[in-house]
């Protein structure tokens, strides 16, 4: 995996070996890389190096703070240049303009993972319009699971927060671009909570936010470089997964560390400005192969929306 960073201190957090660093300028990069770097970094001068240990992944470019979005830094170069190597991992320490799903704000922290991950599969994937969200979500279940003293702790809130003790630690993102019935680009996002935790207004459907940190007694378990690594390694796993056909083992890790099966929830209509309508209230009966949701009571399953427990 080559990496590319402007701050070799930030990136040598999150890298487990030793490396060598070689500055280079922007001309001296692949044509492949050259664009997405220039629109992810601010300066022309930039430092690489190449782990040598076995990885999926092609590239990490790490950068402390981001203007915008990497998430939309990458939808949008998917965009205007379609030769990006497959497999490119992008880190923030923290920037501006962050959001999560439906455009709701996100505010970004340093001391939390900020990712975002380019994937070029070009086959025919399962479920693909959720099946990069759940690929994410249980690839930061299994990461919380690895950590000292969180195993199970963590479940997922519909449709893609994940929450310990009832606070939100994470959400997830995916965004994909078919051609027919093939995936040609897949971007995932994870902003993950892990050594602070940032303000956010409570809601009934986001009543509280918390960190990792905050639910371990050896904060040495629970590094930015071990959050990482364990983090990569999960998505690359199941990543794997996805393309060998095998959707339904995802999804049921998903279904199974869901917190409202069986609970008495409230769907309301995704609206940023005005009142929200409710949409469905009652008992969770199920969570359907594309995250529908089959309450009691009603013959359609709600697809969208904002759930509240009750």
């Amino acid at each position: 995996m080559i990496v590319v960073t402007d701050n070799i201190r930030f990136a040598e957090q999150y890298i487990e070996e030793q490396v060598t660093w070689k500055r280079v300028e922007l001309n001296e990069l692949n044509d492949n890389i050259r664009l997405l770097v220039s629109r992810m970094f601010k300066g022309s001068v930039f430092f690489i190096s190449e782990i040598m240990k076995r990885s999926a992944w092609r590239y990490l470019l790490a950068v402390e703070y981001i203007p915008e979005s990497q998430y939309d830094i990458l939808i949008n170069t998917v965009h205007d240049y379609s030769d990006l190597p497959d497999r490119i991992l992008c880190l923030a320490g923290s920037g501006d303009k962050f959001h999560g799903y439906k455009n709701r704000e996100w505010i970004s922290k340093l001391g939390n993972i900020h990712l975002s991950i380019y994937l070029s599969p070009h086959l025919e994937v399962q479920h693909s319009g959720v099946g990069f969200l759940i690929l994410s979500a249980v690839s930061v279940l299994q990461t919380i699971d690895s950590i000292i003293g969180l195993k199970e702790q963590a479940y997922i809130k519909w449709v893609n927060d994940l929450l310990i003790a009832g606070a939100k630690v994470c959400g997830v993102l995916a965004h994909t671009q078919v051609q027919g019935n093939i995936v040609t680009d897949a971007v995932l996002g994870i902003g993950l909570n892990v050594e602070a935790i940032p303000y956010v207004e409570a809601t009934p459907f986001v009543p509280i936010v918390t960190s990792l940190s905050n639910h371990i007694d050896n904060k040495n378990d629970c590094t930015m470089k071990i959050v990482f690594n364990h983090l990569i390694k999960n998505l690359e796993k199941n990543y794997s997964t996805l393309l060998s056909e095998k959707y339904s083992e995802l999804l049921k890790i998903y279904k199974d560390r869901s917190n409202i099966i069986g609970k008495n929830v409230k769907i309301w209509t995704d609206v940023h400005a005005g009142t929200p309508s409710l949409i469905a209230e009652g008992k969770l009966l199920d969570i359907g192969n594309d995250l529908e949701l089959k309450i009691e009571g009603y013959k359609s399953p709600v697809i969208t929306g904002r759930l509240e427990l009750v």
